[in-house]
């Protein structure tokens, strides 16, 4: 048991990223480096060792090597790709996410006026007003297309919207690698962006991807 438990902790310092080892040596990188590069490198390293696990395990026989350089190289090249995600989106505010003259439903609406919006527009997923203006919900395009099958077009708005307090919230100065973040923790793929209690608009995950795929194309662009 000790002997293998060593034999464990000695392959998992090799600097193969996601092994600890590999993380040792992007931390190490990180005093020299900005963190997305030393990521990278500390990448390239561990797909360099994949690459030789992968061809000792080929002539030597050992199916269970492959399987682990096989891992060894996806898992890194996932982690590169969180990583280089995050450092886009932490460039920008969430108030750049937000969509100029989004439309709002109010709670006394029916569900075949959004219809009609969806049909008309890009947005598919709406904030929800009561008569003074008050930010009491979000009808998204699940819980749209759930009260179409289940209820039908006449279903109010009210009754079928996800309502305030499910909502997560984030300020206009928010990052939107924390915004994403917030989305995968709680599990919604809408978040509403809330300046001194007044709700300016909603983002989702849509938006996001939106901005991410358009600003890391301009940035990885010869005029970047």
């Amino acid at each position: 048991l000790i002997s293998t438990n060593l034999l464990l902790a000695i392959f998992n310092l090799q600097p193969a990223f996601p092994l600890d080892g590999g993380r040792l040596l992007r931390a190490l990188l990180d005093y020299v480096m900005p963190y997305t590069r030393a990521t990278r490198t500390a990448v390239v390293v561990g797909r360099l060792l994949a690459v030789l696990m992968a061809i000792y395990g080929i002539f030597s026989g050992a199916i269970g090597l492959l399987l682990i350089a096989f891992f060894v190289y996806v898992g890194g090249s996932a982690e590169l790709e969180a990583v280089s995600n995050r450092a886009v989106l932490r460039q920008f505010k969430a108030s750049r996410a937000l969509t100029p003259g989004a439309i709002s439903l109010y709670t006394s609406e029916r569900v075949e006026r959004v219809v009609d919006l969806i049909m008309s527009s890009y947005q598919t997923d709406f904030p929800v007003r009561d008569l003074s203006g008050r930010f009491v919900g979000v009808l998204t395009r699940p819980r749209l297309v759930s009260a179409l099958r289940e209820i039908g077009p006449e279903a109010r708005v009210v009754d079928v919207m996800r309502p305030a307090a499910d909502i997560p919230l984030c300020t206009p100065e928010t990052d939107l690698a924390t915004v994403w973040e917030q989305m995968g923790q709680s599990g919604s793929r809408v978040i509403a962006v809330a300046d001194h209690g007044q709700v300016l608009g909603i983002i989702t995950a849509d938006d996001i991807s939106e901005v991410f795929q358009v600003m890391s194309a301009a940035m990885d662009g010869p005029d970047r």
